[in-house]
């Protein structure tokens, strides 16, 4: 077989088998075994979990900063100030349309957020579910920092 050819085969198979994507964490992470930095500032975790989608990327906006990319065994943790933002999100999956949501929520200053982003059959967009931390820690504990 030529080397083309060799080559060709080579990427269909890593893109049909759907090989794992490096996570991204576009902001500073602040250490999780400290306070939150700034007392006008709150902190969020943000995880996905969603059981058929193994092959596709989740996007994470924050207002129109980007936070980062992640997959199913990873997480992305950024400190913000408190107030209303719009959390935009979406899938990338290749050889699909692009799949996205924007939520918008109001953050108090000095508390935590765990999301949980849920992909619902219904409306097929990206869904936050807020967690308690017990649960939340739980989940976390199974998956790496963007990153890291």
């Amino acid at each position: 077989m030529d080397s083309r050819l060799a080559c060709a085969f080579l990427l269909c198979v890593l893109v049909l088998t759907g090989c794992e994507m490096t996570a991204v964490q576009h902001v500073a992470a602040p250490d999780p075994g400290t306070a939150i930095t700034k007392p006008d500032h709150c902190r969020i975790y943000l995880y996905r979990d969603n059981p058929g989608a193994v092959r596709d990327t989740l996007h994470v906006w924050d207002l129109e900063k980007a936070i980062g990319e992640i997959g199913r065994g990873d997480y992305l943790l950024w400190e913000r100030p408190a107030g209303i933002t719009s959390i935009r999100m979406k899938y990338v999956k290749a050889g699909k349309p692009d799949v996205g949501g924007r939520h918008a929520v109001e953050l108090e200053a000095g508390k935590t957020y765990y999301w949980n982003v849920e992909w619902t059959e219904i409306s097929r967009r990206p869904k936050i579910k807020s967690m308690t931390k017990e649960a939340a820690l739980k989940d976390l504990a199974t998956r790496k920092l963007a990153g890291r």
